[in-house]
């Protein structure tokens, strides 16, 4: 890798590239984005003290003290708070709408009100609480209810009201009040209670164990600010914590006995699940965003391997949104359009690199499952292995020809392209060869004739 590559070393850059990385790099990564997010916080308050609001500005300010406060007393617990995906798309979106910048919501987007500016409130309480601070904060209430990210929600007021509640932490316990309402929040947060009209319920967590590896992570399936992700799921199709923790521990099994090192690298770096529906016709859908690092959003899979293959596909698109917020990878091409073998849509040059090292991971963990998977799956595993190789060769050298990357860019393609070429040495029985050239070709086909219309002169086709 090119010298002066910003905040990363060149052996972590050609680790990643390489698709051979560490749990401890991932930390390191996970580290920057919590960084990130207090710069991004920064921004926000400063933002609003430079506003005419002087209720905002009390509001931001006092979320503020109390995380300076922890962050000076207990620095590992605001690490761990600061670094939640929420707080990205909270700031992104806050920030969108007071500068009026080309991210988040549509241009014209109004102001964020009062109410959504003391989100911050809610991650100073939480921080505080889990530090054992004192501290006293008005925070919002949005129907009724209070959300406190990581611990869950508080109902201390009737459906369909919004306004102000408060979270105080004294020598006796955490208690959230609102007007007559108050709840008294349980010892460690993590038992459902209910005193009158008042209730208290957890956020769920996931846990699944394998061959000595843990994987922990929030399952946010109304997260207000984690919906940005993907269409919230209505209470009465979601499936249940049960189904999600049958379907996931199923999935860390294969992950964790197929290749532990990359298992322990997506326990470090993997926060949080977001359920969300299947598309129309239903397809699988899955989502991840470099402002909510960490996050996920997915239906539920048809199977464990396929929840497998969508968890290491997205945290690889996390693993480059996290490059690229150290070290950009390409300077800009204009308005051209690209064909992605995996896409029925043409795609920037940027969304382009972003599915190439997707697939790079994908490719990497079917090659695995040829020798490590079960014999009933093999045919699968040697089927895509070889239709995501030939994927991902395809586009890794349309990037390589492109004038559009930075030395880290293209110093970052060939690595790819260098452990891709590892692999084509591989053999796979002739009947997945087959069956991979089939779906191979039947995409291409599908794709030119859907965009046969499109000008050469600005999208670059399969060749």
């Amino acid at each position: 890798m090119p010298a002066g590559s910003g905040y990363i070393a060149e052996a972590d850059l050609a680790a990643l590239a390489s698709n051979d990385y560490s749990d401890e790099l991932i930390q390191r990564l996970r580290a920057f984005e919590s960084a990130k997010h207090s710069f991004l916080i920064e921004a926000v308050r400063r933002t609003v003290l430079s506003g005419p609001g002087r209720a905002e500005a009390d509001v931001v300010e006092a979320a503020a003290a109390v995380l300076a406060d922890v962050q000076a007393h207990a620095p590992e617990v605001a690490a761990r708070i600061l670094e939640l995906p929420h707080i990205g798309f909270w700031a992104i979106d806050c920030l969108s709408r007071m500068r009026q910048l080309p991210v988040g919501r549509p241009p014209g987007s109004s102001a964020p009100s009062r109410l959504e500016i003391a989100r911050l409130a809610q991650f100073a309480a939480v921080a505080a609480v889990r530090a054992g601070r004192p501290f006293s904060l008005a925070v919002p209430m949005l129907d009724g209810a209070v959300a406190l990210p990581t611990m869950g929600t508080a109902h201390v007021g009737p459906r369909g009201r919004s306004g102000w509640a408060r979270v105080r932490l004294d020598r006796d316990a955490a208690v959230v009040t609102a007007g007559h309402a108050v709840l008294e929040l349980p010892a460690g947060s993590a038992q459902e209670s209910r005193h009158g009209l008042v209730s208290w319920v957890p956020s769920p967590r996931l846990t699944a164990q394998a061959e000595g590896l843990t994987l922990n992570v929030l399952l946010e399936a109304s997260d207000p600010l984690l919906s940005f992700l993907g269409s919230p799921m209505p209470a009465a199709r979601r499936p249940s914590q049960r189904e999600w923790h049958t379907r996931v521990a199923a999935a860390w099994r294969i992950l964790a006995r197929s290749d532990g090192r990359k298992a322990g690298a997506i326990s470090a770096g993997l926060t949080t699940l977001v359920p969300i529906p299947c598309g129309a016709d239903g397809q699988l859908m899955s989502a991840s965003s470099g402002w909510a690092w960490g996050a996920i959003a997915l239906s539920m899979p048809a199977d464990a391997f396929s929840l497998a293959e969508v968890l290491v596909h997205e945290f690889h698109h996390h693993l480059l949104s996290a490059v690229e917020d150290l070290v950009p990878l390409v300077r800009g091409d204009g308005n051209r359009l690209y064909y992605a073998p995996w896409r029925d849509d043409p795609r920037p040059l940027r969304s382009l690199f972003q599915g190439a090292y997707a697939y790079l991971g994908v490719t990497g963990f079917w090659r695995r499952l040829c020798r490590a998977g079960p014999p009933e799956q093999r045919l699968r595993a040697e089927v895509e292995f070889a239709r995501r190789l030939r994927n991902t060769v395809e586009a890794t050298g349309v990037l390589a020809e492109s004038s559009a990357l930075t030395d880290a860019g293209s110093s970052f393609i060939a690595s790819m392209r260098e452990r891709l070429s590892g692999w084509q040495d591989e053999t796979v029985s002739a009947e997945a060869k087959a069956k991979a050239s089939y779906l191979v070709g039947e995409h291409r086909t599908r794709w030119l004739r859907a965009h046969r219309r499109l000008s050469s002169s600005w999208a670059r086709y399969p060749g």
